[in-house]
This record gives C-alpha cells, sequence and structure tokens, in this order.
C-alpha cells in the first residue's frame, strides 16, 4: 500500500538508477565478494557481501563541532541491524569515512551494509582488506 503524497517505488528505483554507482567484484581473502558503491549529495552507500544479502548495516557520520570557539570534527558509528559483537564491521565502517572525509568532497557519512561469511567476521585481515579495495575505488 502507498502512503498519500510519497514517491512510487518505480520513482525511487528511477532515482537511484541516476545515481553514480560502481559495481564489482574481488577477491577476499579467497572469497568472492561484492561490493556495491553508490554516491548520494552528503553521504554514501556501500554494500559489501560474501553471502548475497545484508545481514549487517552500519552508519558511520562525522559533524562538526565547535569547542572553545575551535573547530573540530568527531566521528560515531551505530549499528543499525545485525549482531553488536562483532568489532571490525564498525572498523571498517570507520575507515572508510574517515578516507572519504580527507577528500574534497561533501560527504559526511556512509552507510555500510555487510554480508560477510560468519566464520570470517572476527578476522581483521578481511575488514582491512575490504576498506582496502573500497579505498582504491573511491
Amino acid at each position: 500500500r502507498r502512503v498519500h503524497g510519497g514517491p512510487s517505488a518505480g520513482a525511487v528505483f528511477e532515482l537511484m538508477a541516476a545515481l553514480p554507482q560502481s559495481q564489482f567484484v574481488a577477491d577476499v581473502c579467497g572469497v568472492r565478494t561484492e561490493f556495491v558503491i553508490t554516491h548520494f549529495k552528503n553521504r554514501l552507500f556501500v554494500v559489501v557481501t560474501q553471502i548475497g544479502k545484508i545481514s549487517s548495516l552500519i552508519l558511520a557520520e562525522t559533524e562538526a563541532k565547535s569547542v572553545s570557539g575551535e573547530l573540530n570534527s568527531a566521528s560515531t558509528t551505530r549499528i543499525l541491524l545485525g549482531p553488536r559483537n562483532h568489532a571490525y564491521l564498525e572498523l571498517c565502517a570507520q575507515a572508510i569515512l574517515k578516507h572519504i572525509t580527507q577528500k574534497p568532497r561533501s560527504v559526511q557519512s556512509v552507510l555500510v551494509g555487510f554480508g560477510i561469511k560468519l566464520e570470517l567476521l572476527d578476522d581483521k585481515s578481511v575488514f582491512q582488506t575490504i576498506s582496502e579495495i573500497i579505498q582504491q575505488q573511491l
């Protein structure tokens, strides 16, 4: 059922198709991994999956704060979906955000959807490789 006044699903998919996007497959520690990177105005949406779906959704944001008249930026991460006991998911999202905010763009947040094989969720090298691959593409 469609809510009155909101865009139709078709209109949303048309809009997403028009956004700058890159899709590719890479080997991550011997596992075929699919990547989709979609650029929005001030946000980046990244999907990284080895299982064909998203099982965790992490939001990493940066915001400028004024402390004693000096402008500082702080970043935060929030797990929006999925288990909360895999620290490397958040660290990977933060690394992507840090890389993006160093570039001359106005990106202030990164939403990352992960679908990583269960046995690899606690493997630091998997997330270092994922972060490096994404940074090469940006």
